[in-house]
């Protein structure tokens, strides 16, 4: 089975403050690699009714600088 395509519409529609599950899925990563970029602070996230929801921008942002590493 492959993945749902992740596009700029499903950045623009997405909340702005996303679950570990949804930040994975945009990101294109598993749950487990998404809960340790937010444990290493890779991204600003805020514990907040007991579970983690990590800042969009925050999360397009550290896309945006894994692309530069790439690029370099």
């Amino acid at each position: 089975m492959s993945r749902p395509i992740v596009t700029l519409v499903t950045w623009a529609f997405a909340p702005d403050w996303l679950t570990v599950d949804e930040a994975a899925f945009l990101l294109g990563c598993s749950r487990d690699l998404m809960q340790e970029l937010v444990d290493q602070c890779c991204v600003d996230a805020e514990w907040r009714d007991g579970q983690w929801l990590i800042e969009k921008q925050s999360l397009s942002e550290f896309q945006e600088s894994l692309f530069e590493v790439i690029d370099d």
